[in-house]
């Protein structure tokens, strides 16, 4: 339970924005001048195409972090401030160093991605691709309600990630409500009322979990990932276009530049001292892990 109640209510919070979806999107296109084809097809290249791509990726994210949290109800159990503090800050931070690039990365090639996965149906693509970019930081946030999820559980506060989710939906629905129908914005209001849901979540679980422990660095916990990821997705997007324009898109070049930016995140990574040893010893084998590494140390100087 302690690993599957987050885990459900992160899942719970991509469900219900797809419920609000699923019940307004259609009526509120065709309320601003669409016809019943076009707002279906609208409808279903952001459902089966945009949405498909952004609910896969914070599920293969969680598994990351989540396992860390039977250590955090260890030590609020011995009444280890400090360890929790540990706990909730790696958790955090581990988080952070998958999805915070995967949130960038999903942002600046959304249409190579999808070209890649359902490039049968062009059309659908060039329709799904502002709509996944603009879903791309919620990657982040979605992985960071399962985050915030856990750490309230882990406290016995089951109630609190429930009232964010409620708050949540309220932003999304009057968010969608207005952005949908609004004809300058349209369906990519679908993508950004669930980027406020989301944001809205992680707000109210971050402000419930502050009075439980305290935590310091937590500037570092976000600005190392982030500072690695800029230019580690950066430099493959210009790239890409560069050679787009020359030599055209297609498999090789977007695998290429998705590589690429893995090889350079990994670099930028381990430059900016980004992933604590420490840390990375609390995951499953997290010890090999970190003597293959070595963080830069040689074995005399251990």
């Amino acid at each position: 339970a302690v690993l599957a109640v987050p885990m459900t209510l992160g899942a719970a919070a991509v469900s219900l924005t797809k419920l609000i979806d699923m019940t307004m999107i259609l009526r509120r296109l065709q309320e601003i001048g669409f016809s019943e084809e076009m707002a279906n097809r609208a409808y279903g290249s952001y459902t089966a195409l945009a949405l498909s791509v952004y609910a896969l990726l914070p599920s293969l994210v969680n598994s990351i972090s989540v396992p860390l949290i039977p250590l955090l109800s260890e030590a609020i159990e011995q009444g280890d401030r400090e360890r929790q503090g540990l706990m909730i800050r790696s958790s955090y931070h581990l988080t952070a160093l998958v999805a915070i690039p995967s949130a960038l990365t999903v942002a600046a090639f959304a249409g190579p991605i999808l070209t890649l996965l359902f490039g049968r149906d062009p059309e659908a693509v060039e329709l799904a691709s502002p709509l996944l970019s603009a879903l791309g930081v919620s990657v982040f946030l979605s992985c960071m309600i399962t985050a915030t999820n856990s750490v309230l559980h882990a406290y016995r506060r089951v109630n609190r990630p429930i009232l964010a989710l409620l708050a949540g939906a309220g932003v999304k629905i009057v968010s969608a409500y207005f952005l949908i129908g609004n004809p300058k914005i349209g369906i990519l209001g679908a993508s950004v009322s669930t980027l406020l849901c989301n944001l809205t979540v992680v707000i109210f679980n971050l402000a419930f979990s502050a009075g439980l422990c305290k935590m310091d660095g937590l500037t570092s916990v976000f600005g190392k990932p982030l500072a690695a990821s800029i230019p580690s997705v950066g430099i493959p997007f210009c790239l890409y276009h560069l050679l787009e324009m020359r030599l055209g898109g297609g498999t090789v070049l977007t695998m290429g530049a998705l590589l690429l930016v893995v090889i350079l995140y990994l670099f930028f990574a381990c430059v900016l001292q980004a992933v604590e040893p420490e840390e990375l010893e609390l995951l499953p084998m997290g010890k090999r892990l970190t003597r293959l590494l070595a963080f830069g140390r040689s074995p005399e100087a251990e």
